[in-house]
This record gives C-alpha cells, sequence and structure tokens, in this order.
C-alpha cells in the first residue's frame, strides 16, 4: 500500500512541475515579463526570436552609445534613429516583415489595387482561404468611391468581410505616418489589441494598433468613403496595453 501512496505523490509531483513548467513557458512566450513595445513584437511576429532580440535592444535605449549594436542586431540597411524607440522599431518590422512575411504588408497611401489586392491574397492564401473578392466591382467601387484617403479604404471595405468570416482580423500599425502597415491575427488577439497606444519615452513619438472593421453594408451605392473609413478603423475607446501578447495557444505551442 506505501508503495502505491509513493508512486501516486511521485505522479502528482511531476504531473504538478509540468504544470508549472508549461506556465512558465506560456507566460515567457506570451511576454507577460516583457516591455511593451517586446510584447507587441511577439504579438505581431509570432515570436520570431530575432524580432524580439531586435526590439529587445531598442526598448533598452537608443544612444549614441549603444547605436552601433543596434544596428548590427538589425542589419547594416537599415537607420536607425536615436531619438524614437518607436519609430526605430516600425521601421525594423518595415522592413524585416513587411517585403518578406505574407501576414504583413506595408502599403504608401496612393497605392491602389493592383498593389493592395496581391497582399490581401497573399494573407489569404497563408491562411488557406480561398475565397477574394469581386474584383471588378472591387475596381469599380475604387472608381467611383476615390477619396483622400485613396483606394485603400475601398480594398479594406472589400477584404475585410473575408479576413473576419475566417475568424482572422486586419489589423494596422501606425506611427503616425501617411502609410499603411496592415498585418493579419486572429480576432481574439486583434480585439486585446485594438486602440492600444504605446507612448515613446520621448513623449512625442507613439505606436498605435487599430483593428479593421468590417462596414455594416457593402459598398454599393454612392456614399462618404472617408465616413466608411472611418467606421472602419474606429473602436470603442483607447484601452491598456495587454499584458500579453494575446496569442492563441495553437500559437504559443508553434515552436
Amino acid at each position: 500500500m506505501d508503495g502505491i501512496f509513493e508512486d501516486m505523490k511521485i505522479f502528482f509531483m511531476t504531473l504538478l512541475v509540468l504544470v508549472i513548467a508549461f506556465a512558465a513557458c506560456y507566460a515567457i512566450r506570451q511576454g507577460v515579463f516583457d516591455a511593451e513595445r517586446v510584447r507587441l513584437v511577439r504579438m505581431l511576429t509570432n515570436n520570431d526570436s530575432r524580432a524580439i532580440q531586435v526590439a529587445r535592444a531598442i526598448e533598452a535605449g537608443v544612444t549614441e552609445k549603444n547605436t552601433n549594436a543596434i544596428q548590427h542586431a538589425i542589419g547594416k540597411e537599415f537607420v536607425v534613429k536615436p531619438e524614437s524607440r518607436s519609430v526605430t522599431l516600425a521601421w525594423y518590422l518595415i522592413e524585416f516583415f513587411a517585403f518578406t512575411h505574407p501576414e504583413h504588408a506595408y502599403f504608401d497611401w496612393k497605392d491602389n489595387s493592383e498593389e493592395i489586392a496581391p497582399e490581401f491574397d497573399d494573407m489569404l492564401t497563408k491562411h488557406g482561404i480561398s475565397e477574394r473578392p469581386d474584383m471588378e466591382l472591387l475596381r469599380e467601387h475604387e472608381d467611383d468611391y476615390y477619396s483622400e484617403h485613396t483606394a485603400f479604404p475601398v480594398n479594406l471595405a472589400h477584404y475585410a468581410p473575408i479576413f473576419d468570416k475566417a475568424g482572422l482580423a486586419l489589423v494596422t500599425l501606425d506611427a503616425n505616418w501617411d502609410s499603411y502597415y496592415v498585418f493579419v491575427v486572429e480576432k481574439s488577439t486583434a480585439y486585446a489589441w485594438r486602440n492600444v497606444t504605446i507612448e515613446d519615452p520621448n513623449k512625442e513619438d507613439r505606436l498605435t494598433i487599430q483593428i479593421v472593421t468590417p462596414p455594416q453594408e457593402n459598398l454599393s451605392k454612392a456614399q462618404d468613403l472617408d465616413e466608411v473609413f472611418d467606421m472602419m478603423m474606429s473602436s470603442p475607446g483607447r484601452i491598456p496595453v495587454p499584458y500579453s501578447a494575446s496569442l492563441p495557444l495553437k500559437k504559443i505551442l508553434t515552436l
């Protein structure tokens, strides 16, 4: 009998150790112990180890003394901006993710569907989604409803519902520029980060994350496209930075 109790004790102790180890691993990969910008990078890149290393180097503070070290970490072709951690991080993400990873895209403010649609198609393909918008109708709306935001809102209006139906969301990262950094994540992650702003220590720069909400109706008639755009990019008030990257468990288990 004593042997049985001893075996059970060993079993439960082993189970407890495994649970604690998993909880610790989960917390680390969710960025619970990281600075806000590092946590953001975990969410954006699904725990890309290189990106986390760079984010931590930037978060330590870009100064004249450590610029060379950060330059080495992010690559010689990248221009470090010592006066802003947020801008430095944003341009790093553009350089190393927006142009190379299908779940990230970077658009100039004047891009049209010829530049935008292939990027969104790549995002959908990455997630195994075959549905695509009616491109003839999209281009028709693009011609009819051009606005001060140019063609970008029209493309969002046609693509966002497809991502939404698949449990995904288009999200924008804004560093106060006149262009668009867009990435795609699960809706649960997107809503945890909606309308989050991470302030830079210099109090002048910041990173803002906004979820793209599908329009309530299709662009089937002439209407104020700027109003549609504002509606898609709005969210219910500013929220604090999440205490975790808010990645789904399947992402955490993907090493």
